[in-house]
């Protein structure tokens, strides 16, 4: 969300510089304020999904806006015959364990998202909450190919993996009857679907699976409830417990700025990250992204969004987040980057780390905690 925001701030660049500029703009923030474009010097917007959009100025033709694509047959993979995928590598923390960080390969098995969370802009794209998905032989032909070409390291891109648990054991199966099991993926999951079946963890690790990110947010659940993202806090805690027994690799996501949030709920949300102890961590500042629900309820309640799009980019000097009811944009920024600190540097932390993956994962920690940072 961060990234559809701030990289626009090169694109504008790269619109002011070019002789003659021939761009099309997409995405979420195109979409969403197609008004905030009419002095730039681009060709046009491709609103929405963009595929047969973006089909058309390939073969030249005037783009238009098509239909949603429904087929599963539709939801084709990366045309990776194109790529040195040798040029392209993973996060530092998915090498916590000694991975080799290249080749890399990020894979989509569905598009959409079906939940309505107030903080995230994904589905201005589709007007609202929606969710289709490829077919499981169309996602293990891509998983072939790419194998075939080297590929070790996977992003499953999807903004939520563990949705239809028949269709996630199907994958599985499949995917472990093929041996991909020493393979390293990482992958999107929501507390909930998993709660209903925690059997999709211990299968996700045979496939593969090493890595699952969970969108905890925060340790209140008033706050989490006034975000429209009312997991219950129950659920959490046996979803953290189950992936760590099945032997899976957990990233914990927390927010803290988000509405309602006082300086005594985000000390709860950094107690809770201590608690969880998660193999990694992101903690961002709450900002009302363009395009998502929160947004627009800012701007009607009177809050001027930021005119740079740095301001929307969670580690830029310029960031700016709201703010809530108790805490000024500059004390959420500040509780958030001691947050981190705290954190990583704890005692707890780095024994977790050296317990979990030895001296190349203390390593990985100290190597980002020894670049400078500055707000």
């Amino acid at each position: 969300n961060s990234g559809d925001v701030s990289k626009l701030e090169a694109t504008q660049d790269l619109v002011e510089h070019l002789p003659h500029p021939s761009i099309w703009l997409e995405g979420v923030v195109p979409t969403a304020h197609p008004e905030w474009f009419t002095e730039w010097n681009i060709k046009g917007i491709l609103p929405g999904e963009a595929f047969q959009g973006l089909q058309d100025l390939c073969e030249g033709k005037e783009p238009k806006k098509a239909p949603f694509l429904r087929s599963e047959n539709d939801l084709l993979g990366g045309a990776w015959e194109f790529f040195d995928l040798t040029k392209y590598r993973t996060h530092n923390w998915t090498t916590v364990d000694g991975t080799i960080p290249s080749p890399y390969a990020v894979v989509a098995t569905s598009v959409g998202c079906p939940y309505p969370c107030s903080f995230c802009n994904v589905n201005s794209l589709y007007g609202g909450p929606n969710f289709r998905r490829r077919t499981v032989e169309s996602v293990i032909k891509e998983f072939d190919y790419l194998v075939n070409r080297g590929v070790n390291v996977f992003r499953i891109v999807d903004n939520i993996f563990t949705l239809q648990p028949e269709w996630v054991h199907h994958f599985c199966d499949m995917m472990a009857a093929r041996g991909y099991g020493e393979l390293n993926i990482k992958v999107y999951g929501r507390i909930e679907p998993l709660a209903k079946d925690l059997s999709m963890l211990p299968a996700m690790k045979k496939a593969g699976i090493r890595w699952i990110s969970y969108g905890i947010e925060s340790a209140d659940y008033q706050v989490r409830l006034t975000a429209k993202k009312g997991t219950l806090s129950q659920d959490i805690e046996t979803v953290v417990k189950a992936t760590r027994d099945a032997g899976l690799y957990q990233f914990g996501n927390f927010m803290f700025g988000l509405p309602k949030d006082t300086t005594q709920t985000m000390e709860k949300n950094l107690e809770l990250a201590f608690h969880y102890l998660p193999d990694w961590v992101n903690f961002n500042v709450a900002i009302p992204y363009p395009g998502t629900p929160w947004f627009t309820q800012a701007v009607q309640e009177g809050w001027v969004p930021p005119k740079a799009w740095s301001s929307y980019s969670q580690l830029n000097v310029h960031v700016r987040p709201r703010g809530t009811d108790t805490l000024s944009p500059a004390e959420v920024v500040q509780f958030r980057d001691k947050a981190f600190q705290i954190f990583f540097r704890s005692a707890a932390h780095q024994a977790h780390i050296a317990k979990t993956f030895g001296p190349t994962g203390t390593n990985v920690v100290n190597d980002m905690l020894a670049v400078p940072f500055r707000r």
